[in-house]
């Protein structure tokens, strides 16, 4: 895929991985946030770890995807459980008590346009 591919795809969203435990009202704002200030319609997939609060009823709430755990088996493996049903050009994680602000994805969008590699290395 070319970059000029690559930046089409990212302007179609991309998908936001969240897992979360007990967090409930943090993932309640961090899901507001990112609908509010988001300019793609990005896919949010959130793992629910072992959670007992109300999480599932905000992913229902907010008509996101969600996977659940009935035990919490740590930050990685909902990670990658949610990345293996990421439909989206792009995967970014995004903690269940981070807000995001206005620009956030237009400036990964941008700066994707200007990259020359889209792969790190050491």
């Amino acid at each position: 895929m070319t970059n000029s591919e690559y930046h089409n795809e990212l302007e179609k969203g991309f998908s936001i991985v969240i897992p979360t435990w007990n967090n409930d009202k943090y993932l309640d704002m961090c899901i507001e946030y990112i609908k509010k200030n988001s300019k793609y319609n990005h896919e949010i997939l959130v793992f629910l770890n072992g959670c007992t609060d109300d999480s599932k009823q905000i992913c229902e709430k907010h008509n996101v995807a969600y996977m659940d755990s009935e035990e919490n088996q740590g930050i990685c493996v909902g990670v990658n459980a949610l990345s293996k049903h990421a439909n989206r050009a792009a995967i970014s994680y995004v903690n269940d008590d981070m807000l995001v602000m206005p620009g956030w994805d237009t400036n990964i969008v941008k700066f994707s346009s200007s990259a020359t590699s889209r792969t790190l290395s050491a």
